[in-house]
């Protein structure tokens, strides 16, 4: 999912950065500066959410907005993302790439 929500993304000409795992993100974070985070709730070292606190807990003044993509269909799950600083919850299965960067876009209006 991520590469094709990242070659959509590509095509409405956005720059994308792609990391496989939350450390990765967190580096990524670290040495630019964002204007959205796109987020997948499950990776392999750390959630979505902890990314989020992660941000959030370093420097709360430059965390970019984050959309955060999901499977679950639990409210905690969606209010706890939106709790740690997601500004967008999104159920994958629902979620078209362009429904993506349309979202992106209203962000980066």
């Amino acid at each position: 999912m991520a590469r094709i929500y990242g070659e959509r993304l590509l095509d409405a000409g956005y720059h994308v950065d792609r990391a496989r795992t939350g450390r990765d993100a967190l580096g990524l974070c670290a040495a630019a500066q964002y204007d959205v985070l796109l987020l997948d709730l499950t990776l392999p070292d750390m959630s979505g959410i902890e990314i989020l606190h992660h941000l959030r807990d370093d420097v709360p003044q430059t965390a970019p907005p984050a959309i955060v993509l999901t499977n679950s269909i639990d409210a905690r799950t969606w209010d706890d993302a939106l709790a740690a600083g997601a500004t967008h919850v999104l159920l994958k299965s629902t979620s078209s790439p362009d429904v993506v960067v349309e979202t992106v876009a209203d962000l980066l209006i």
